[in-house]
């Protein structure tokens, strides 16, 4: 089975590449995108970002990861 980011890098452009990002963010519901960074971030990361966010927030969070 072929991986993506060699078949990516010999048919797409590095700029169309990027786009694919700025789409993904566009199209994609707040609260899925958020919990797609939290599932990539390390755990230092999570707790930077979990606790930026107000407590009623971050209780809601915890509850929809659930």
């Amino acid at each position: 089975m072929a991986t993506l980011l060699p078949l990516a890098a010999e048919h797409i452009t590095e700029k169309e590449w990027a786009s694919l990002g700025d789409h993904l963010v566009a199209n994609t519901p707040k609260l899925a995108l958020f919990g797609l960074v939290l599932e990539d971030a390390n755990p230092a990361e999570r707790a930077t970002l979990l606790s930026a966010l107000s407590a009623p927030v971050r209780d809601i969070s915890r509850v929809r990861a659930a």
